[in-house]
């Protein structure tokens, strides 16, 4: 492979903007950077079996920035990303000169990014940085269809957080580890989701949230392996170019085995916010199926959580589901199996 090296004052090693349909193919490519290594501005992009490592002791860095924001083409077509079969990883080189874990995440969508189609197929997505936003893969406010296949996560903060998303979601056949949550999203646009076949283990361990200022405005935050319509992460931070959604609808979740001690195995309950800003975000994620999961080494003080204000969402054929948080449940609101 080739290997890329430069010194700490590079904002990024490698900037692709090529306005182009025509793809721009990187491969067998390995870089080490103190910021950014790929920025990706507008374009075609296939990624293919690079090795990416971020060291760096800097706040708000990631591996991989995707920051495409074009309109769409007269044809109706946007910027397009692919990364496959490939090594993203952020390592923990110490704190920041203010004495903290730095917020430094493996890919990041920007906030308003605007994609046709981001995929991320058969890659190892590592955060060792001890920092309860230092996430894996994080959206804010994104438009695409998110197809995310065969990986395996792991990392301190959140695995994969997608709040505020515009598009079609897939989240299928990952394995994903984590110490503080899984997988978060919450839709703005009624396209359907699918998370299915994953391996999901989270074992919380509480992790501080830093930049400090941020501590005042991240929502206190409950653990899950799957969350719907509830993650706030950023939002009141001003990161995003919309209000916080809580909601998801049309999701499938099923098939997936679910490990570990988290608050909630599913839930699709509100958000907390800080006092300063009001009550829980109400959650009306409603249309959702959660189906033949499997919940028999999962020691969750929830299994499955359904708030007041969700609707017509359907639980059934599930696998050693015994604990129900039902706020809804006395309105019918919502079609749960009973537990057997």
């Amino acid at each position: 492979p080739t290997r890329l090296t430069g010194d700490p004052g590079l904002t990024a090693a490698l900037r692709v903007d090529t306005r182009s349909d025509a793809p721009t193919h990187i491969s067998n490519l390995e870089i080490e950077s103190h910021a950014n290594v790929l920025h990706h501005a507008s374009g075609t992009l296939d990624v293919d079996q690079c090795r990416f490592t971020t060291r760096s002791a800097l706040d708000f860095v990631a591996v991989v920035s995707l920051e495409a924001n074009t309109a769409p083409h007269p044809d109706g077509r946007n910027d397009a990303v692919s990364l496959r079969r490939s090594q993203f990883e952020v390592a923990y080189v110490g704190d920041t000169p203010e004495g903290t874990p730095p917020d430094v995440d493996v890919i990041l969508f920007a906030s308003g990014a605007r994609y046709r189609e981001i995929q991320i197929t058969q890659c190892t997505i590592t955060n060792a940085v001890p920092n309860g936003i230092a996430n894996g893969i994080e959206s804010r406010s994104t438009t695409a269809a998110i197809r995310l296949t065969g990986n395996r996560i792991n990392c301190l903060g959140m695995a994969v957080a997608l709040p505020n998303h515009r598009g079609s979601l897939m989240i299928q056949s990952n394995t994903i580890c984590s110490a503080t949550s899984a997988i978060g999203a919450s839709t703005m646009t009624q396209e359907p989701g699918r998370i299915a076949d994953n391996k999901l283990i989270v074992h919380p361990r509480r992790i501080p949230v830093f930049p400090l200022f941020l501590q005042d405005y991240i929502a206190g935050r409950i653990s899950f392996c799957v969350s719907l319509g509830g993650t706030s992460a950023g939002v009141t931070a001003g990161f995003f170019h919309q209000p916080f959604v809580g909601e998801a609808s049309h999701f499938v979740i099923e098939g997936n085995v679910l490990r570990g001690t988290p608050d909630f195995g599913i839930a699709l309950v509100d958000s907390p916010e800080p006092e300063n800003f009001g009550p829980p975000t109400p959650n009306t994620s409603h249309d959702n199926t959660i189906i033949r999961n499997d919940f028999r080494d999962l020691r969750a003080t929830w299994d499955v959580g359904l708030g007041q204000d969700t609707w017509d969402n359907r639980v059934y054929d599930n696998v050693g589901l015994d604990r129900l948080f039902l706020q809804a449940g006395t309105e019918d609101r919502n079609a749960v199996q009973p537990v057997r």
